[in-house]
């Protein structure tokens, strides 16, 4: 807050950036974490983080934004459809986004409708140019409360062959990414595609205690002017009714709440989705993968599939289990 301070942090970044280029060139995860050496959580925040030249050309630099963000160093990293490091502040800036969070473990029919028809829809509402997002939270990249690296790349290569630009968050509340960028697009416009089992969570009222204006206050951040939620269709397993906002009921406490997002368009069904593709479960497909059972296949986009073989993700082992 104050420019003598930051003068004084500047002095230090560049005290531990020669430090760490001298001492821990060879260790490019301590290079990162060593810049903010002797700082406080609150005086600095690196929201890019990239190594080029011939020392770093064996260095994943979307492994490095992964990294950042398990360290606490920025809430959010970002790179292209290319796999390149982007700095979000630029990126990001004065855009209209479409965002689909998800695992995408791996990646099946229905997340790419969810995608094409979330924005399709959103694009015809703007009469505007877009840029398409497909989020993954640190919290869904960990396992048995370990990061498996290999996993992670595997996902973003997943994501990049299909075009996809891929944003690693710290932000599991979606409310709290809805205010990152927001601040960030500035008077950019926000869609956020979720499934109705997303939904559902969103008025679960425990998810908001830490806010003193609960899920009022929550909302208040998410369905801020510029931003909505697009809803995508799922399947009731027990008596296969297609679920939508226009059957999903909410607490009775929270039912005219939701009946005024849904009149304000705050929250939209998405029109024309593929219910044919409801069934497809990303973790039955998962499991089939781990198991060498056949059939797998058929769940996935084509360069999902070869990329799957190809590189064995997912321990994929390329033989078929005997039944």
């Amino acid at each position: 807050p104050d420019m003598i301070w930051q003068q004084e942090v500047l002095g230090k970044i560049g005290v531990n950036l020669i430090y760490g280029c001298f001492n821990n060139h060879d260790d490019p995860e301590r290079l990162m974490t060593s810049i903010v050496d002797n700082f406080s959580s609150d005086r600095i925040e690196i929201d890019m983080f990239r190594l080029e030249g011939p020392a770093f050309e064996k260095i994943d630099n979307r492994l490095m934004s992964l990294k950042l963000v398990k360290h606490g160093l920025t809430k959010v990293a970002i790179f292209d459809q290319n796999g390149k490091v982007k700095q979000p502040s630029s990126f990001l800036y004065k855009k209209n986004i479409c965002v689909l969070r998800g695992r995408f473990r791996p990646i099946t029919h229905v997340n790419v409708d969810m995608m094409i028809a979330g924005v399709r829809q959103f694009k015809k509402q703007l009469g505007e140019p877009l840029d398409v997002i497909a989020e993954i939270t640190l919290k869904d990249l960990t396992m048995e409360g370990n990061i498996d690296e290999q996993d992670f790349l595997d996902r973003v290569d997943l994501l990049n062959t299909l075009g996809q630009t891929v944003l690693i968050s710290n932000y599991h509340e979606h409310y709290k990414l809805a205010v990152y960028l927001g601040r960030i697009t500035r008077k950019g416009k926000i869609a956020f595609i979720l499934g109705v089992n997303n939904l559902a969570r969103l008025f679960e009222e425990e998810y908001y205690t830490d806010l003193p204006g609960g899920i009022m206050e929550a909302f208040g951040k998410l369905f801020a002017a510029n931003q909505q939620v697009l809803v995508y269709p799922s399947k009731n397993e027990s008596d296969k009714e297609i679920q939508t906002i226009q059957n999903y009921k909410p607490a009775d406490n929270l039912k005219y709440l939701y009946q005024h997002l849904i009149t304000n368009k705050f929250i939209q069904d998405i029109d024309n989705a593929k219910t044919e593709n409801l069934h497809i479960i990303s973790d039955r497909v998962l499991e089939m993968i781990n198991k060498g059972e056949s059939g797998w296949e058929e769940y996935v986009p084509y360069k999902v599939t070869h990329l799957i073989k190809e590189k064995k993700m997912f321990k994929y082992s390329g033989q078929t289990a005997k039944v």
